[in-house]
């Protein structure tokens, strides 16, 4: 089951930027395990689940986190010294979203870099941990946006907003640090 995992480098790591204090933590936990086994964490810096997953790498190193940003000024106290930013979009990112949104061309130019950033992070990682919020939006927001793009990418993504998925990845994790 974690076979893509484990032969991979860079893991993305998206989320929905509203999540519980369980889920938070179940980020961090994610964050800190891989880069702990030497994984590259992925991720946008947006509040919420993107902040966790980098907060958790950075305890460890944060050379090992690498942060897609929509624009330079974007959340800037979330990142740590060490982290890698990459500020600029390219044009095969803007594709990548505007090919799987269906509503692309008619948002405002701070929702498509938004967009335009998670099809970097996903297209920049070998498979992708997503916690999608399905509780206020039925398609999972940009989140589910970046795990159609990974699928279509024909990369494995583990949903760890479904409690089995995530406390197996926690527990297989958990395995490879101890």
């Amino acid at each position: 089951m974690y076979k893509q995992l484990e032969k991979a480098k860079s893991v993305g790591c998206i989320g929905t930027s509203s999540p519980d204090e369980d889920e938070i933590n179940t980020c961090i936990a994610i964050g800190y395990a891989l880069a702990k086994i030497g994984k590259r964490v992925v991720s946008g810096n947006a509040v919420g689940c993107d902040f966790a997953y980098a907060t958790g790498a950075n305890f460890i190193k944060p050379q090992a986190v690498t942060l897609y940003l929509p624009n330079p000024s974007h959340n800037e106290g979330h990142w740590v010294f060490g982290n890698i930013l990459i500020t600029e979009t390219k044009e095969e990112w803007q594709k990548l979203a505007r090919d799987y949104h269906p509503k692309y061309d008619s948002m405002s130019q701070n929702v498509r870099q938004l967009f335009d950033r998670n099809a970097g992070i996903v297209l920049n990682s070998d498979v992708i941990i997503a916690l999608p919020c399905y509780r206020t939006k039925s398609w999972g927001g940009g989140t589910g946006h970046g795990m159609k793009i990974a699928k279509a990418l024909g990369k494995h993504v583990y949903n760890i907003e479904d409690v089995e998925v995530a406390n197996s990845l926690k527990a297989y994790l958990r395995s490879r640090i101890l």
